[in-house]
Order: structure tokens, then sequence, then C-alpha cells
């Protein structure tokens, strides 16, 4: 999972919250609802997102054929899995000020790698 997490952070930090990560094969895309175009999937992924503990998870969608499937998980696993990458970046990017939520604070918030291109399996594992 630790690809399909780095994408994440990547995204949110990139973009903004309020958005999940696309998996379908062996691309990934953090990407906001508006952007899906099936709309009975958007408004129950909108009504998912806008939940009072939707804010403590990271979301990821991942397709096969035609099917849709949600996955929610705590924010505080996917810091602590890639919290030694967090705190290698943060202590390279010392100088540069970053907005943080409560989350994120133990570790910073930075951007890893270039992992919106991390190649992930159907499964959402990092390919090697």
């Amino acid at each position: 999972m630790h690809g399909v997490f780095t994408a994440l952070i990547n995204g949110v930090h990139e973009k903004g919250g309020g958005g999940v990560l696309w998996v379908r094969g062996d691309t990934c895309k953090y990407c906001f609802p508006d952007e899906f175009t099936n709309k009975e999937f958007v408004s129950g992924l909108e009504l998912m997102l806008s939940r009072p503990q939707a804010d403590s998870h990271f979301f990821v969608v991942t397709q096969k054929e035609d099917k849709m499937d949600v996955m929610a998980y705590p924010r505080t696993r996917v810091y602590e899995e890639c919290r030694e990458e967090l705190l290698a970046n943060k202590a390279n990017e010392a100088n540069v000020e970053t907005s943080c939520d409560e989350a994120t604070s133990s570790v910073g918030c930075t951007r890893i790698g270039h992992a919106a291109n991390v190649p992930v399996t159907a499964s959402g594992e990092a390919a090697t």
C-alpha cells in the first residue's frame, strides 16, 4: 500500500483535500468526485465525503472493468506508513513552510517524490 499512500499524500499536497485516489490497473490519479462520469457513483461518493468521519480518512476508488470499489484508510495509518519519507523530505525542505492539518503535524506535510505517477497493481500495491 505504500505507493498508494504516497500518491494520496502527494495528491492532497498538490491539489488540496476533498479528493480521492482513483486506481485502475497499474495507473492511479488523485481526483475529485466531479471528475467521474457516473452520476450515481458521484452522488454516493460526495455523500460519503461529506460525513464528519470522512475528515479522518483518505479514500481510494479501485476500478475493475465497470465496477468501482471505495476503500477508506485512516489518515493516521497513511501518514505512519509514509513516516520515514515524510521526515526525510521535511529535513530536506527545512526552510520551506507548509500548512498541515492535525493529522500531519507530527511528521510534516511534504510532497514525496513524484508519487502521482507511481505505478500500482490492480490490488493497490506498489508495482516493483
